[in-house]
């Protein structure tokens, strides 16, 4: 029974098993994103800023694939399976993803390299003698949060939530050891990743007993390897295609607005990143398992999502406004003095943050109930529409192009959406 009046809107869903729990752990994990955010602002300025920007997109060209879309094909499948007490088959789903977690990776290898052998997207990092290390640590960065999602197919949310904390600590622990030693950027961006990785198996090692699983169980099936992989290729691909595209315009805008305008535009993106992460948290660690169990109940799924979207519509919309009144100083303090916005940057960086926040949730939906054909068409318009709208709106609008084709992208995405799933939104 729904609940009424303004409890609607101040009570969180009783129905979402470890909320509390994952918004207090991702509270967390954004300080420390915004702290590493601060720490390469002030030591490195807009341009550093830039440089990391990109390695974040580079970080996500390797996720994408594995935790975009195998991932959550393997949550999808296996929570399903796992509530059905198919215990052997869970064994297969998992067993199945992780060697095409492998293959997949082996394939992106051998792309990225060769993106980065025929063009200058590499740039910033190819000047410096650790760049081939980079490849084999963020290969092993992607198995860590690739790995987390094993806890998921069990329903053990809070093992799965305090992984992915652990692993922001050890990205903020690689930062301290790195600036007390000195070093430059891209040493620290490398120390930095292995922290991640250190702390993240070291947690998976520890409680991987909690599976009930053996590894022995891990087998391949070739069933379930066409079901996962057939979810996650639609998924993975749009995201992957999502983050050459962000790389591309980064390049691109590099080169037409200089590093410093590039490094406060992609801090911007930072923070809202940072806000999105409970958001995130909430679709991939909670919902996304449990409606994929209840497909078939659409009164279920109705009543769980239709508070829940109107709660975010409520509380995006009194954040972004709150933080729009003091957004220069916020992004002073999060960052350094040297990040500088106009009003017109603002106004269409926080619109286009606040569609973005509320469209994430309403794709957990879209993935849950396995509309995959829908979801690639429309995620790979937006892209395409991103590309095109940054380009023409920067030879109107100049720099304020970059942010008003951020706002009109989401807007029309968040449109899409709501009105594809209106039966369980409204």
């Amino acid at each position: 029974m729904e609940v009424s009046g303004w409890n609607r809107i101040f009570s969180l869903p009783k129905n979402l098993p470890f909320l509390r729990f994952s918004l207090a752990s991702v509270g967390l994990r954004a300080v420390a994103s915004l702290a590493m955010n601060k720490w390469i602002a002030v030591a490195f300025g807009p341009a550093g800023t830039a440089i990391f920007g990109q390695f974040i997109n580079l970080f996500g060209s390797f996720s994408s694939v594995a935790n975009d879309g195998l991932a959550r094909a393997m949550v999808r499948e296996g929570a399903f399976l796992s509530a059905a007490g198919e215990e052997k088959k869970v064994g297969h789903v998992i067993g199945s993803s992780l060697i095409l977690f492998v293959i997949l990776l082996c394939i992106q290898w051998i792309g990225l390299f060769s993106l980065g052998h025929f063009t200058q997207w590499f740039e910033p990092f190819q000047s410096s003698p650790i760049w081939y290390w980079l490849f084999p640590a963020l290969s092993g960065l992607t198995f860590t949060f690739f790995s987390a999602n094993f806890f998921l197919v069990r329903g053990q949310t809070q093992h799965q939530t305090t992984l992915v904390t652990l692993i922001s600590f050890g990205a903020l622990s690689g930062l301290a050891i790195s600036r007390w030693l000195g070093l430059q950027l891209m040493p620290m961006l490398l120390v930095l990743t292995f922290g991640q990785i250190i702390f993240g198996l070291m947690f998976l090692s520890l409680k991987f007993h909690k599976l009930n699983i053996h590894w022995k169980a891990f087998q391949w099936n070739g069933e379930m390897a066409k079901k996962t992989l057939s979810f996650a290729l639609v998924v993975s691909f749009t995201a992957l295609l999502s983050k050459v595209a962000d790389f591309g315009l980064v390049t691109w805008a590099m080169g037409y607005y200089g590093k410093p305008t590039v490094g406060i535009w992609l801090a911007m993106n930072r923070l809202a990143d940072s806000a999105n992460i409970p958001i995130l948290a909430v679709v991939n660690g909670i919902l996304i398992p449990m409606l994929s169990g209840k497909t078939g109940n659409q009164e279920e799924i109705r009543a769980i999502m239709r508070p829940l979207f109107k709660q975010l519509i409520f509380w995006t919309a009194i954040g972004f406004s709150l933080v729009y009144l003091i957004y220069p100083f916020l992004l002073s303090l999060l960052f350094s003095s040297e990040f500088h916005t106009k009003s017109d940057w603002v106004s269409f960086q926080m619109l286009g943050d606040f569609f973005k926040s509320n469209a994430y949730l309403i794709s957990g939906l879209c993935l849950a109930m396995g509309a995959t054909r829908f979801y690639f068409w429309v995620e790979t318009i937006s892209i395409a529409f991103v590309v095109i709208m940054t380009i023409l709106f920067a030879n109107v609008l100049g720099e304020t192009g970059l942010f008003a084709a951020h706002s009109f992208r989401y807007g029309l995405f968040l449109l899409v959406l709501v009105f594809r799933f209106r039966q369980f939104l409204l």
